[in-house]
């Protein structure tokens, strides 16, 4: 059903030198300048500025001078981010490879602490901040704590023998502590998306970037509403306070009408565009659901030979009024094992008139660290 048309859908030496503010710096060269700023944009002096792969590896390091700049003999090959912390405050910001220069306002610092429950298993001994080189030791008793952490969202991870494990992710806000309880989560199902957010993303936005909720359509089909993010309602939900709610329209004179809504799995946007995420463990996609009408569940991804492809399931929805779970059960259909490893998208498209309802999207047999393969700095 409209296959065609919709599967196109190591540590280097640091430059510190806090006399002379600065690296070498030679404007000839792929250096990078990076600016340090107030919130009324006055220059940051002595802020200590660090490059940061994307696997956490401090890449440089630099002291920014009496203008608030510091400089960097070479710019990275890769992208990752910048990690500010002064007196006057802390910020982060990405950068791409192609950079050269960059401004940095700093803002008061964001604290984080909690605690772990290992559930009989074993407690780690540092939690980290994903993409960062923020990290904390637990103690103990599960505790830990982090300081001057700039806000934003940030996925905690901790190590494990030969990947990670994803505790959760939280939302920092500057000048506040956020304080969580986490427990480790299960091996064995991942919960996707519940909805509570207001992001417009699934859980795994603060591990890779991406994970976004979309809306597509023919010309004729009207969506309602035409973003996601504002489809986020508290009418009602099979559990927590949200769930997802979309209407279609469609134009039953029109040849061919289709209209989706969906969501990537989470490339991250700096990623090549033939990188997706790992559902080969996946015994099932569970949801639950209500409304009305025909629903086309597709899994759109790419095979070997780089072929966009799609293993769909179709089903009526139930009810109109009574929350319904509804699984997805690939099993050994030849598609789905060529796309299995490299999957894109998840669609729920309509070719007719429609109401959907959607919650608590989960996937059964597999992990996190399993579907969503990021490197973690140990």
């Amino acid at each position: 059903m409209l296959c065609g048309a919709l599967g196109a859908f190591g540590l280097s030496a640091c430059s510190n030198d806090s006399t002379a503010g600065r690296g070498i710096w030679d404007e000839t060269e792929n250096g990078l300048a990076v600016v340090i700023q107030g919130e009324a944009g006055m220059p940051i002096p002595s802020a200590r500025v660090r490059l940061v792969s994307a696997t956490a590896v401090v890449q440089d390091s630099a002291i920014s001078d009496s203008t608030g700049t510091a400089y960097f003999e070479k710019r990275p090959d890769y992208g990752g981010h910048v990690e500010v912390s002064s007196d006057a405050g802390v910020a982060r910001s990405a950068f791409a490879s192609g950079d050269s220069s960059l401004v940095n306002t700093v803002r008061a610092p964001a604290r984080l602490s909690g605690s772990l429950n290992a559930q009989n298993g074993e407690l780690p001994s540092e939690v980290y901040l994903y993409g960062t080189s923020y990290k904390a030791p637990v103690a103990s008793d599960g505790s830990f704590r982090f300081e001057g952490i700039p806000a934003g969202d940030y996925a905690i991870l901790s190590a494990e023998e030969t990947s990670y494990l994803y505790w959760n992710e939280s939302r920092l806000v500057s000048d506040e502590e956020t304080v969580v309880f986490l427990s480790a989560p299960s091996k064995d199902s991942v919960l996707i998306d519940d909805f509570e957010d207001n992001r417009g993303t699934n859980l795994f936005y603060a591990l890779t970037g991406s994970g976004w909720w979309f809306t597509y359509g023919d010309s004729t089909s009207v969506i309602s509403p035409s973003f996601p993010e504002h489809g986020l309602t508290r009418e009602d939900a099979y559990a927590g306070n949200k769930s997802l709610h979309e209407t279609f329209t469609m134009d039953s004179t029109a040849k061919n009408p289709y209209a989706l809504v969906g969501f990537n799995i989470g490339t991250p946007p700096s990623e090549d565009s033939l990188h997706g995420y790992d559902l080969s463990k996946v015994d099932s996609v569970t949801f639950y659901v209500k409304g009305s009408g025909h629903v086309f569940m597709q899994f759109a991804g790419m095979d070997a030979d780089l072929e966009s492809l799609i293993w769909e399931m179709e089903f009526d929805i139930p009810s109109a009024e009574e929350w319904t779970q509804v699984a997805a059960v690939p099993g050994d259909d030849a598609t789905w094992a060529s796309i299995a490893t490299n999957i894109k998208t998840i669609n729920f498209l309509v070719t007719e008139s429609a109401d959907i309802w959607l919650d608590q999207v989960v996937f059964y047999g597999t992990s996190a660290s399993d579907v969503f393969r990021v490197e973690l700095k140990k």
